[in-house]
């Protein structure tokens, strides 16, 4: 048996696969740890379960083509922020979402809020809803596990207007991207421990969502000089609150 160790990216296991000591990852994340970083039994890994615990585990067994890893160390809220950020945004075309999943998580975001506008391409039915939040969590557990981080951020079941202001009792501070706010200044978000950052779809929030918004407590904010596509203006917001 081998000491080797990844820490080169955190596995991921679901809560319940937790028992006691031991781990039992799943068939994909098993044939992950085997076939593409070559760890076998003896060698050390770094897995989370997504609720801000980091394991230092110890490979014991493989089983019915599924890794069985013995827990020696826990850590809690490696690489996260000291203030929660979620992510509201129009949505836009299937694949753009999936980019705004990806980076934002990436960043540190602690959760979504996809908000069907007026304006957005198409309209989701529950049973679509479903299976888009499926492909999002994927795209979500990939991102966190590259980025090193712990918590896997919540992705809500996409809402309208009326109830995305119906949420804004939630948060200290919510900003608006808009092409009509002033640019935005990283002092404006200095003291906030929660906020709701919104973006609109691919031809933004029509005006009477945008001015629902703001009497509702966004405070518009221009993201800078040039107007941004709708999957990159979540991420421009959100670095500039992240790196505060």
């Amino acid at each position: 048996m081998s000491s080797k160790l990844s820490n080169s990216t955190h596995f991921y296991f679901e809560p319940d696969q937790l028992e006691g000591e031991i781990c039992t990852f799943g068939r994909e994340e098993s044939d992950h740890i085997l076939k593409v970083f070559r760890l076998y039994i003896g060698d050390m890994l770094l897995a989370t379960d997504g609720c801000a615990n980091l394991y230092s585990m110890q490979i014991a067994a493989y089983e019915n083509k599924v890794v069985k890893a013995r827990v020696v160390k826990v850590s809690r809220h490696i690489n996260e922020l000291p203030f929660e950020v979620t992510v509201g945004f129009g949505l836009p075309q299937r694949s753009k979402a999936d980019q705004i999943f990806d980076q934002c998580t990436q960043l540190g975001v602690t959760a979504f809020l996809p908000i069907i506008s007026k304006n957005s391409p198409s309209k989701l039915t529950k049973e679509k809803s479903r299976e888009r939040i499926e492909r999002w969590r994927k795209v979500v557990i990939s991102s966190m596990k590259q980025s090193l981080r712990t918590v896997l951020p919540d992705i809500s079941e996409p809402v309208d207007i009326e109830d995305a202001v119906a949420l804004f009792g939630m948060f200290d501070l919510i900003l608006l991207g808009s092409l009509k706010g002033p640019s935005f200044q990283t002092e404006i978000a200095t003291s906030a421990k929660t906020m709701l950052l919104l973006t609109g779809p691919e031809e933004g929030f029509s005006r009477i969502e945008e001015d629902t918004l703001i009497r509702a407590g966004a405070k518009p904010v221009l993201l800078g000089d040039r107007r941004l596509r709708a999957e990159l203006a979540p991420v421009v917001l959100a670095a500039l609150v992240t790196n505060r």
